[in-house]
Order: structure tokens, then sequence, then C-alpha cells
């Protein structure tokens, strides 16, 4: 978890009080938040997964604490803005065959709005947060519901 601990502090556009005194410059954040998006994507598909085949028997207890501290930690993450670009830059790419609609040009407009706020990282894991809906530890589904909620005050802001 420590590693996990450096990964949402280096993401972080706000200061952890006893370990810095002001928010990671801008670089640093870059670096960091896609990997911290790509493990923790890794560690929810994974629990989906994982659930599906162990069905009524528990899980691993330290998979449950592991999932929900990534969970609890997503969800009071202040994204630093554009720490997410790089996704932005990739459905760019993705999208380049046809943004000549209306609709297109809307959608991109909304990533672009969605991916640059502080909310981000949360939006980049939409459907592995979504998937989690299944699994039934209270803890864990009152967690994905803080995060998607964070995202839905961050669209209709």
């Amino acid at each position: 978890m420590a590693c996990f601990k450096w990964l949402f502090l280096m993401t972080s556009a706000a200061p952890k009080a006893p370990l810095q005194d002001k928010a990671m410059p801008q670089w640093v954040s870059e670096a960091a938040a896609p990997t911290l998006v790509r493990r923790i994507k890794v560690i929810l598909e994974t629990f989906v997964q994982d659930k599906a085949l162990v069905g009524r028997s528990p899980m691993p207890l330290s998979q449950i604490e592991l999932l929900r501290f990534i969970l609890q930690e997503l969800a009071q993450l202040q994204c630093q803005p554009g720490a997410l670009n790089c996704l932005l830059l990739q459905s760019h790419k993705e999208g380049a065959t046809d943004n000549s609609s209306v609709s297109a040009k809307a959608g991109v407009a909304f990533r672009e709005h969605v991916l640059a706020g502080s909310t981000a990282h949360i939006f980049a894991m939409y459907d592995s947060l979504v998937n989690l809906l299944s699994v039934s530890d209270n803890a864990v589904l009152h967690s994905v519901q803080l995060c998607l909620r964070r995202v839905s005050l961050e669209i209709f802001r």
C-alpha cells in the first residue's frame, strides 16, 4: 500500500500536511497519474473477476482491505488539473477518423472538460467502478458511490 500512497500523493493537487507544504510539480503528476490509473484499473477488474470465481465464499481480507483503501483514496483525491492529459491525447488519436459531426465535437469537448478536472482519475476508471457495483460488501459499495457522485458533481457543476 505504500506504493499506492506515493502515487496518490504525486497525483494530488492538494498538499498532504505532514509530508509536504505544497502540491507536487505538474510534471510529477503527469508522470504518476497514468500509472496510478492503470494499476488501480487492474486491481478493480481483478477483484470483480475473482469475486465471480469465488461466488459466495469470502474474499481474502488483504484483497478487501486494499480495495477499500484504494476506493477511499480515489474518492478523496483532488487530481492535479491536466495530470491525465495523456488520456485526452489517446482519445483524440482513437477518434481521429470522423470528428466532423456535432455530437463527435461535443463528445470531445466533454472529455476535455472532465479529464482536465480534479476527478479525471475517477472518470478514467468509470467502467471499472460501475462493475464493482455487483460486489456485496457495503463498505466497497459506499466508496464506489462516493467516487461516482464526485464525477457527477464535476460534470453538472
